[in-house]
């Protein structure tokens, strides 16, 4: 019983000589528990800012959901006339406009999907033939039609080729005109006839005996 009694009278005295630990002890635990306090209103603080409310979340789905409808009760009639506006347009036989070619009218085949078919090697063959044909020598499109005929190709791959030349037929018939008149003599209406019978049309011919003088 005397070491206990002496160990705690040591320890007072020890306490004795150095008075500011319980002020350092005391401010350690107030700072602990400010530290803890801070902390927990922080995160309340944040999860009150993050989660809102079920009534707040359901009062903006109710306000989004009543500006869509809106929106689109407007954007509706004005959709809807434009479409018919559209539709009127086609339907109505609406031209191309000045600055825009047809589908098609380049000699390429359009399918209905708008894209143009590729050209098949025996429409290039036949193409290629064309051009050197018209570059020899004038032919009206009837005629040059012929000759392709004339060396295997069909007469669809023909007419394409000759299509695809988009040759001026009344200046081919011209020059026509005038390497008959060049060589031997005629009257108009024989040349008028000569040309026809070349392939060219009735005006074409016409034009072209005007072109040469007679």
């Amino acid at each position: 019983m005397d070491q206990p009694s002496e160990g705690a009278s040591r320890m007072k005295a020890a306490l004795a000589r150095h008075p500011k630990w319980k002020m350092w002890a005391l401010a350690v635990a107030l700072a602990a528990a400010f530290f803890v306090l801070f902390i927990l209103l922080l995160v309340r603080a944040v999860s009150t800012e993050v989660v809102p409310s079920e009534a707040e979340a359901g009062q903006a789905s109710r306000v989004g959901i009543e500006a869509g409808v809106g929106e689109g009760a407007g954007a509706g009639p004005a959709q809807a006339g434009g479409e018919a506006a559209e539709g009127a347009g086609i339907l109505g036989g609406a031209t191309v406009p000045s600055g825009e070619s047809a589908p098609g009218a380049s000699g390429e085949e359009v399918p209905e999907g708008g894209a143009p078919v590729p050209e098949t090697p025996s429409q290039e063959n036949a193409f290629m033939a064309a051009k050197l044909h018209i570059a020899e020598m004038p032919f009206s499109h009837a005629g040059l039609v012929a000759q392709l005929e004339s060396e295997g190709f069909s007469h669809e791959d023909a007419v394409y080729a000759v299509d695809k030349l988009n040759a001026d037929w009344g200046a081919k018939a011209a020059e026509m005109a005038a390497q008959y008149v060049d060589t031997m003599e005629f009257t108009r209406a024989d040349l008028i006839d000569q040309l026809m019978y070349e392939g060219f049309t009735g005006p074409q011919a016409e034009a072209a005996a005007t072109a040469v003088g007679l």
